[in-house]
Parts: structure tokens; sequence; C-alpha cells
């Protein structure tokens, strides 16, 4: 009786544990998924500055910029 009293003790005492660490893993993939999100906005920002300043230096003939 007593064994089975601490079994369900212990296998409650890890559900707990492991729900906890699901929770977890939950939040960091939806704060990675923002992330990411954020990332590629700001990458496309960037895209569209880096082809602004290419037109603008080939409209000015500056072409003896290089960009790298």
């Amino acid at each position: 009786m007593y064994l089975v009293i601490a079994i369900s003790i212990y296998v409650n005492i890890v559900y707990k544990r492991v729900a906890k660490v699901v929770k977890d893993i939950w939040a960091i993939d939806y704060w990675l998924s923002k992330l990411k999100g954020s990332l590629s906005k700001i990458k496309d920002k960037l895209i569209f500055i880096r082809c602004g300043i290419t037109i603008l230096i080939y409209n000015a003939r500056l072409l003896d910029i290089e960009l790298k």
C-alpha cells in the first residue's frame, strides 16, 4: 500500500516538472517566433536602404564607390 502511494507521489512530482518544462519550451518558442518576425522586418528594411543607396550612387554617377 505504501509503495503505491510513494510511486503515485513520485509520478505526480515528475508530471508537474515535465509540465513546467513544456510550458517554458512553449514560451521560448513563442518569443523566438516573434524575434524571427522582427528580424525579417529589419532585413527587409536594410535591403530597401541598400537598394536606395545603390540607385543614388548610380544616378549621381559616383560609380567609383564600391559597396561591400
